[in-house]
């Protein structure tokens, strides 16, 4: 009984693990550029662009990395240019 119990822990685990590593490559790139580029131009009315090679991983924390990251909010003069930027959450 208890070998068995382990073994499903494992296997659960190991599978769970492996969707981690693996869910990066699933998800749409162009589509998370767009939706950051929008939700920063909603909420700060800055122009953001930035290189639509992003870096994304689930394990161990969510993470995003931008690269070449230009800031310009033209209301105020403002200009910013980022070399990379790691958005991180917690679970």
């Amino acid at each position: 009984m208890l070998k068995s119990l382990t073994k499903f822990i494992f296997i659960i685990l190991t599978f769970l693990i492996l969707i981690l590593i693996v869910s990066p490559f699933l998800f749409d790139k162009k589509k998370i550029v767009l939706l950051i580029n929008e939700k920063i131009k909603s909420e700060f009315k800055f122009d953001v662009n930035f290189d639509e090679d992003i870096n994304i991983s689930l394990f161990p924390l969510p993470l995003i990395k931008l690269k070449d990251v230009n800031i310009e909010d033209n209301r105020q003069g403002l200009g910013v240019k980022i070399f990379e930027v790691e958005i991180s959450s917690s679970w």
